[in-house]
């Protein structure tokens, strides 16, 4: 019985000995990792004192008025361009601002565009956000469905499903007047 408690004596201070060394590591690789961030610590804030140095030597006042008037071409100011709050005038909206400027320019107004409620689909979209798809198909792996030929946008490039607007069902390029192979006189 004695050999059997000294065994798990043994057996116990083996493993306290073992969990000691393991935590000892643990420590001491914990105390090297602290001291590395300390000399990190200390290395940014030896740069922050520099860059804080830096600064106000570059914003001495002198400096930056010898600089202005170097660079710059303001006049002191004069008494009648202090006013009061009551005489600036309000602010504009965008589209105000916008609309005036595109006057002075002489170019009309933009139209707004009609709100997306009114909106209908054209044939090709229907026929495409129609199609069942099926389960764990990729939207962008869908086939486009062409429109009933009844409903077909009319378009000057023949019944080309490429330049068609799968949404609205409008033609995308639209044929204007061929320019004449005349050379002016």
């Amino acid at each position: 019985m004695t050999r059997w408690l000294f065994a798990v004596w043994l057996l116990a201070i083996a493993v306290a000995a073992h969990m000691l060394f393991k935590v000892e590591q643990e420590v001491r690789l914990l105390e090297d990792e602290l001291s590395d961030i300390d000399l990190a610590i200390l290395t940014e804030s030896d740069a922050l004192r520099a860059l804080q140095a830096d600064w106000s030597y570059l914003n001495r006042p002198e400096r930056l008025a010898a600089l202005s008037e170097e660079h710059l071409s303001f006049l002191p100011m004069r008494p009648r361009q202090i006013t009061q709050f009551a005489a600036i005038p309000m602010r504009l909206d965008d589209d105000k601002l916008l609309e005036l400027a595109l006057a002075r320019e002489g170019v009309p107004m933009p139209k707004r565009k009609p709100p997306l409620e009114g909106l209908t689909l054209g044939p090709l979209a229907n026929s495409v956000l129609g199609a069942p798809a099926l389960l764990g198909e990729p939207v962008a792996d869908r086939k486009l469905v062409a429109p009933p030929a009844e409903s077909a946008a009319p378009s000057t490039l023949g019944s080309d499903q490429r330049y068609i607007n799968p949404v609205t069902g409008l033609p995308l390029i639209r044929q204007t007047a061929q320019p004449s192979t005349e050379t002016p006189q």
